[in-house]
């Protein structure tokens, strides 16, 4: 039963309340700062203009499975832009309001299409790994900078995963 004082839902009030320190918690727990937060800002301009080849590979490699290339028949130009305005929120606004509302459809979507856990782990992995060693490349930023780039990808990605998975 809804409670409503005023027009204002006392459910949801107490739930946002809730995913926001469920959401700090979970931050604090995985040790994502502040300075992965500037780190991933740093690094998205080497990451955002290889995103479309990523996703192009990602997207290929969808289709040679049975289990996933019916998930993705749909408009993959869409997908692959939803994508890039997700990965875009990840890098420069990573848990911040608009990233976890992009968190919350895309768990929703794949949750609606069926898309068993193991097949966007997996799918999130291979992404993850090709965004670690874009920025692991010798010479494109220094040693501890790159292990800090690492670790910021890694944490936000596992993250993200985390928190899609909130919806199911």
């Amino acid at each position: 039963m809804k409670h409503r004082l005023r027009g204002c839902n006392l459910l949801e009030t107490q739930k946002d309340t809730k995913d926001q320190l469920d959401i700090a918690n979970r931050l604090s727990f995985a040790s994502f700062s502040p300075e992965d937060r500037r780190t991933l800002a740093q690094v998205w301009e080497w990451i955002s203009s290889k995103m479309p080849g990523i996703l192009d590979r990602f997207y290929e490699y969808l289709n040679m499975f049975d289990e996933t290339r019916s998930m993705v028949r749909v408009d993959v130009g869409g997908l692959k832009k939803a994508q890039m305005r997700h990965w875009n929120l990840m890098f420069n606004h990573s848990f911040g309001e608009d990233h976890v509302a992009s968190i919350v459809r895309i768990g929703e979507a794949h949750y609606g299409v069926g898309m068993a856990p193991r097949w966007y782990i997996a799918g999130y992995q291979r992404i993850m790994l090709e965004l670690m060693e874009i920025v692991g490349r010798p010479g494109l930023i220094g040693g501890n900078r790159a292990m800090a780039a690492t670790r910021a990808i890694g944490r936000a990605v596992m993250l993200d995963l985390d928190r899609s998975f909130a919806v199911l």
